[in-house]
C-alpha cells in the first residue's frame, strides 16, 4: 500500500471548511439550528469575546496568503455593499467606525499617520475642480450649521485667532494681508448698506473695548500721539476748528448739556486758577479778546447797557457807593498824574461844559453856583490879592494880543494893497481915481496949499518906491535862482503876481511858480500869514532845487525833510478846502524858524509858528 502525502496545517483546515460547508448545504435545517444555537450563546458577554479573539486569530492567519486576503477582501467588499444598502446598518456603521477611530486616535503614530494619508488624499482628490467646488459648498454649509452652536463659534474664534497670531509673524503675510483688507473694504464700502452696518459694528466693538480701563489708557495715548503729528498741518487745524464748533453748537442746544459743562468749566477753570501763572495768563487773554470785542459797535453798546445795569443794582448798597468814590478817587488822582491825561480831561471837561450851556437852565444854576462860591471865596483876604493879580496879569496880555492882532491886520492891508497895486490896470484906476479926487481938491485950495499937498505927493511916492523895491529883493534873496517877473491875469478880473524862471536848473526850465511860494519864505512872514488863501495857489516842486541851495535855504537836505514830512503825516489835519495850503509848504515855512525867538512873544521859540503848521 503506497504511502499517503503528508498534508499541511493550511490544507487541513481549508477541507475541513469545505465538508462544512457540504454538510451545512446538505443538511440546512442544522444550519438553522446551529445559528439559533449561536445566537443564543452570543448573548454571552464572555461568548462573544472569545469569539471575536478567535475570529481574529484565524482572520490573520488566513491573511497571510495574498490570495486570500484578495478573496476576503472581494467577499467583504460585496458583503458590504449588500449590507449597506440598509439605513440601520449604515447608521450602526457610522457609529462603531467614530468609536474605532476615537479609540485608535489615542495613539499619537495613529493620529500621525492618519493626517499623512488625510492629507494626501485631499491634495490628489483637489486637483479635480469639480470637487473643489463641491468641497467649498459643503464646507459653506457644514459651517453654517456648525456655527448655530454658541461653543462652536467659540471654539472656532479660538481657532482663528490663534492660527492668524502665528500667520503674523511673518512680515509678508502682513504686508498681504493689509494689501487685502484695504481692497476688500474698499470695495464693501460702496454699498451703503455696508457701510452703515461697518459703523454700528465697529460703535458696538469700540464700546465692549473701552470698558477696560487699559484699553481707554492707550487709546488717549494714541489717540493724543495721532491728533498732535495731524495738527502740524494748517488744513487740519481749521478743520477741526469748523467740526469741533458745529458739534458742540449742536450738543449745546441740550439744557443738560449746557448745565453739565458750566459745572465742568467752573471746577475746572477753579482748579487752573491756584496756579498764579494760569490768573497772568488768563488776565492777558481776557484782555486781548475784550480788546477785540470791543472794536464791534454793537458789542460796545451791549457792554455799556450790562455794565449800566449791574453798577446800577450795586449802587442799592451803601457799602458798595462808599468803596467806589474811594476807588474813583484813588484811580483819578494816579491819571492825574500824567500830562496827557490832564490835558485831554480839560478838553473834555470844556466840551461838556459846552454842550451843558446851550441849556439856559444849566446856565442859569452855574451862573447862581459861580456866584455863591465866589462870594465865599473874597471872604479870604488871600484870594483877593490873588484874583487882582490875576486880573491884572490877564488885562495886559489882552491888551498885548490886542495891540498885536491890530499890527498883524495893519501888516495884512498893507500887504493886500501891494499885492493889489501889482496889477497895472488896479494901479491905473487907482490913479485915476486918486487923480481925480485930488484935482477936485486942487480946485478949492490956494496956490500954498497947492504946493503943500505936491511935496507930500513927492514923499508918498518915494516911500512906495522904496517899498515895492524892499519886496523885490526879499523876493530874490528867498529863492535866488528865481527872477521875478510881474505879469497880468485878467481872467477872473483881479491881478495874481507870478514868478517865471529864466534859470535853468539841471537841462529843465522852472515856469509857472506861484508867488506864495516866495510869500511863505520871505523873512517877514507875520505880514503875509494871514493873506487869503486864494492869493496863495501853488503849482511848483520844490524838489527841483539843487541840493546845496535847498541847504541853504531850509536848514535840511531833501532826503531829511522827506522823513521829516512823514513822520509828521499823521500829525495834519486833513483839510477839506481847495484853497488850502500843502503840508510840504507849512514844513518848509517852519524849518528856516526853528530856534529863531519870536518878537513880542513869551513863548519858546517860534512855538507859535510851530503850532500854526501843525
Amino acid at each position: 500500500m503506497p504511502r499517503l502525502r503528508k498534508q499541511s496545517a493550511q490544507q487541513r483546515q481549508r477541507l475541513t471548511a469545505s465538508r462544512v460547508n457540504s454538510y451545512r448545504e446538505r443538511n440546512p435545517m442544522d444550519l438553522l439550528r446551529n445559528a439559533s444555537a449561536l445566537s443564543t450563546r452570543r448573548q454571552n458577554v464572555d461568548f462573544r469575546e472569545e469569539e471575536r479573539s478567535r475570529d481574529r486569530v484565524y482572520h490573520r492567519e488566513r491573511r497571510r496568503s495574498s490570495f486570500n486576503r484578495r478573496v476576503e477582501q472581494l467577499r467583504n467588499t460585496s458583503q458590504h455593499a449588500v449590507r449597506r444598502q440598509d439605513e440601520n446598518y449604515r447608521q450602526f456603521e457610522r457609529e462603531r467606525d467614530s468609536l474605532s477611530h476615537q479609540q485608535h486616535r489615542e495613539d499619537e503614530a495613529y493620529r500621525l499617520m492618519e493626517q499623512g494619508r488625510n492629507t494626501l488624499q485631499h491634495a490628489i482628490r483637489r486637483q479635480d475642480d469639480n470637487y473643489r467646488s463641491l468641497e467649498r459648498e459643503r464646507d459653506a454649509v457644514s459651517h453654517q450649521q456648525h456655527r448655530e452652536d454658541e461653543s462652536y463659534r467659540m471654539v472656532e474664534q479660538e481657532r482663528n485667532t490663534l492660527e492668524h497670531s502665528i500667520r503674523r509673524q511673518d512680515e509678508n503675510y502682513r504686508h498681504l494681508e493689509r494689501e487685502r483688507d484695504a481692497l476688500s473694504h474698499q470695495q464693501h464700502r460702496e454699498d451703503e448698506a455696508y457701510r452703515l452696518m461697518e459703523q454700528q459694528r465697529n460703535t458696538q466693538e469700540h464700546s465692549i473695548r473701552r470698558q477696560d480701563e487699559n484699553y481707554r489708557h492707550l487709546e488717549r495715548e494714541r489717540d493724543a500721539a495721532s491728533h498732535q503729528q495731524h495738527r502740524e498741518d494748517e488744513a487740519y487745524r481749521l478743520m477741526e476748528q469748523q467740526r469741533n464748533t458745529q458739534e458742540h453748537s449742536i450738543r449745546r442746544q441740550d439744557d443738560n448739556y449746557r448745565h453739565l459743562e458750566r459745572e465742568r468749566d467752573a471746577v475746572s477753570h477753579q482748579q487752573h486758577r491756584e496756579d498764579e501763572a494760569y490768573r497772568l495768563m488768563e488776565q492777558q487773554r481776557n484782555t486781548q479778546e475784550h480788546s477785540i470785542r470791543r472794536q464791534d459797535d454793537n458789542y460796545r453798546h451791549l457792554e455799556r447797557e450790562r455794565d449800566a445795569i449791574r453798577h446800577q443794582q450795586h449802587r442799592e448798597d451803601e457799602s458798595y457807593r462808599l468803596i467806589e468814590r474811594q476807588r474813583n478817587a484813588i484811580e483819578h488822582s494816579i491819571r492825574r498824574q500824567d500830562e496827557n491825561y490832564r490835558y485831554i480831561e480839560r478838553q473834555r471837561d470844556a466840551l461838556s461844559h459846552q454842550q451843558h450851556r446851550e441849556n439856559e437852565n444849566y446856565r442859569m444854576q452855574e451862573q447862581q453856583r459861580n456866584t455863591l462860591e465866589h462870594s465865599h471865596r473874597r471872604q479870604d483876604d488871600n484870594y483877593r490879592y490873588l484874583e487882582q493879580q490875576r486880573n491884572t496879569i490877564r488885562r495886559s496880555h489882552q491888551r498885548r494880543t490886542s495891540r498885536i492882532q491890530s499890527s498883524q491886520q495893519i501888516h495884512v492891508r498893507n500887504c493886500r494893497v501891494l499885492i493889489h497895486r501889482m496889477n497895472p490896470v488896479n494901479r491905473q484906476n487907482e490913479n485915476a481915481r486918486q487923480a481925480e479926487r485930488i484935482a477936485n481938491v486942487r480946485q478949492q485950495l490956494s496956490p500954498e496949499s497947492r504946493i503943500n499937498v505936491l511935496e507930500m505927493d513927492r514923499a508918498r511916492h518915494r516911500s512906495r518906491v522904496f517899498v515895492v523895491a524892499n519886496f523885490y529883493f526879499k523876493l530874490s534873496m528867498s529863492l535866488p535862482c528865481l527872477s521875478v517877473i510881474p505879469f497880468l491875469n485878467r481872467s477872473d478880473g483881479e491881478g495874481d503876481l507870478h514868478i517865471k524862471s529864466t534859470t535853468t536848473i539841471e537841462t529843465k526850465t522852472v515856469i509857472g511858480t506861484n508867488i506864495s511860494v516866495a510869500l511863505f519864505f520871505m523873512d517877514d512872514v507875520e505880514e503875509v500869514q494871514n493873506v487869503p488863501r486864494r492869493h496863495l495857489r501853488d503849482a511848483s516842486n520844490l524838489f527841483e532845487v539843487p541840493n546845496n541851495q535847498f541847504v541853504a535855504n531850509f536848514r535840511v537836505s531833501k532826503e531829511v525833510f522827506r522823513a521829516l514830512l512823514d513822520m509828521m503825516e499823521e500829525k495834519w489835519v486833513p483839510g477839506c478846502r481847495t484853497t488850502q495850503i500843502r503840508p510840504d509848504l507849512k514844513l518848509l515855512l517852519l524849518l528856516p524858524k526853528i530856534g529863531t525867538p519870536l518878537a513880542n512873544s513869551d513863548s519858546p521859540p517860534y512855538t507859535q509858528l510851530v503850532t500854526a503848521a501843525v
